[in-house]
């Protein structure tokens, strides 16, 4: 179940951000070496509304239609497992716009943070929710074994949402305290 929700997103993730953080990095960089923080918004906003496209796209494919692509990849009983990944293709996809634009400035601190976050919060929360599921839950042990690999699977979603909260906020913040651009030959 777990492996086969990891093909899914993984397939989801690849497709929503090929390639578009290294580009994003580079656009930003340049932009700001030229001293052209207009442009550096504009590309910034763009990234991100394609990012959120993709992502939400990909979420909702794998929320709605996880039985269809669990049955696709022969393993019907990994619904569950897709269901619970499918919040953190979303998070991934807008947290790989936060780091881009960080990449780009040169600033590795928020995606180093976030990344921290995330996979603490995978372990935290994944394990806690595995082990409840195998301890405390009646049931079959076929029936406890496929909540727990949903459980281990929801606390990635859950690390991704911590993550993106971090680096939302790390965003926000820093951006009420930029000057505002002012370079109109762009």
């Amino acid at each position: 179940d777990f492996d086969t929700a990891y093909n899914i997103y993984n397939f989801f993730l690849t497709i929503a951000t090929a390639g578009l953080p290294v580009a994003l990095s580079k656009m930003v960089s340049e932009a700001n070496t030229l001293g052209r923080q207009n442009q550096v918004e504009r590309v910034f906003s763009v990234a991100f509304k394609t990012f959120l496209f993709m992502g939400t796209l990909s979420f909702i494919a794998m929320s709605f239609f996880a039985a269809s692509l669990s049955s696709f990849l022969e393993n019907p009983s990994a619904v569950w497992c897709v269901q619970c990944l499918a919040p953190s293709v979303l998070c991934v996809c807008v947290m790989a716009t936060f780091r881009g634009y960080y990449q780009g400035h040169s600033n590795m601190v928020p995606t180093a943070v976030s990344q921290i976050i995330e996979s603490f919060g995978k372990l935290v929360f994944g394990l806690a929710l595995a082990l409840g599921a195998l301890w405390l839950v009646p049931g079959s042990e076929t029936y406890r074994q496929r909540l727990a690999a949903a459980g281990a699977i929801l606390g990635v979603s859950i690390g991704s949402v911590i993550a993106l909260g971090y680096i939302t906020f790390y965003f926000l913040r820093r951006r009420k305290n930029r000057p505002a651009a002012n370079d109109v030959a762009d």
